[in-house]
């Protein structure tokens, strides 16, 4: 067994010394990835939900919103959508279905001119398991 950790370390070195005296360079290649915008935006991975969107339009009318929540195996799907203006709470709503999917639209109060968050804070339910679901849009008038 010495004698061939030996062998290798002779012929290591020997390889070594041949490639610096004969002027070869052996350089490792760095690979470099570098992500695009749009995928350091990346939404959250989640296990049952297979799409989620929420959109919110804001005028003296009100504050407009849809959203739709998808998932082919989910049950159920809970949670309140809640309106905040400069970070203070205006209005919510709860929502729930018995079904794989949410697709509704509706108009909550507004406060007048200002900067609008609305967040939807749910719970998904399948057979196997439940999972959280945090999804929000923001719109300004």
């Amino acid at each position: 067994m010495n004698s061939i950790k030996r062998l290798f370390i002779s012929t290591t070195l020997a390889s070594i010394s041949i490639c610096s005296l004969s002027g070869i360079q052996v350089f490792a290649q760095d690979n470099f990835y570098e992500a695009t915008i749009t995928e350091q935006s990346v939404m959250p991975r989640y296990k049952y939900i297979t799409s989620a969107e929420l959109s919110l339009n804001v005028s003296s009318s009100g504050a407009k919103y849809s959203i739709y929540i998808q998932g082919d195996s989910i049950t159920k799907i809970s949670g309140t959508l809640t309106l905040y203006k400069n970070g203070e709470y205006v209005s919510s709503k709860r929502i729930s279905e018995n079904s794989n999917k949410v697709d509704t639209s509706g108009t909550l109060t507004a406060s007048g001119r200002g900067s609008y968050e609305l967040i939807f804070n749910g719970t998904v339910s399948t057979r196997n398991g439940s999972e959280t679901i945090t999804i929000s849009e923001t719109d300004s008038y």
